[in-house]
Order: structure tokens, then sequence, then C-alpha cells
């Protein structure tokens, strides 16, 4: 299975399948696509759906590329910003 940490989220193609409901997936297949948010880790559907068949369940959406890893945001480097310097006249 999945790292249980993955988060998945709807591809366009997954967000029309939802909407015009046709019957390129089954009953399961459809269920699990709906709890897929963008937020859920695996972890979190495997709560809620067999983990016997989850992964299966997945593969299937993945094939079907209904969904996909959601990316892991990038992380910036901090930079430390400094106030602008002055250069005070000598006195």
């Amino acid at each position: 299975m999945d790292s249980l940490t993955t988060i998945y989220c709807k591809t366009p193609s997954g967000q029309n399948e939802i909407d015009q409901r046709s019957s390129l997936i089954t009953a399961r297949q459809r269920s699990l696509l709906i709890m897929i948010d963008g937020k859920k880790t695996v972890a979190e559907l495997a709560q809620v759906i067999d983990p016997a068949q989850l992964e299966a369940l997945l593969t299937a959406l993945l094939t079907h590329k209904l969904i996909e890893v959601l990316p892991e945001p990038e992380i910036q480097p901090q930079t430390t910003e400094y106030p602008d310097v002055f250069i005070l006249p000598d006195m």
C-alpha cells in the first residue's frame, strides 16, 4: 500500500466523473473518489474503507487518471530580511 501519509487529490477528469456520473468506475471506486479531497491521508481513508480493498481501489482510480498524488508543497528557504541600512553623516 502507498505510504500512509500520502494524500491524493482529484484530477479534472476525476471531478468531471463526479459531476457527470459516467459508468467508467464501480460504486466502491466512486465512493472513494468522493472521499478524496486533497486533505485526507491514506491512513485516514483506511479508517473508512477496508484496508485490504483500499490499494486496489486507489490503483484503479490512478489507472483511470481520476486521482493523483498531491504534490508536497515546495519549502521556500527562509531569508532573513534586514532593515535598510542608513549611513549617518560624520559629526
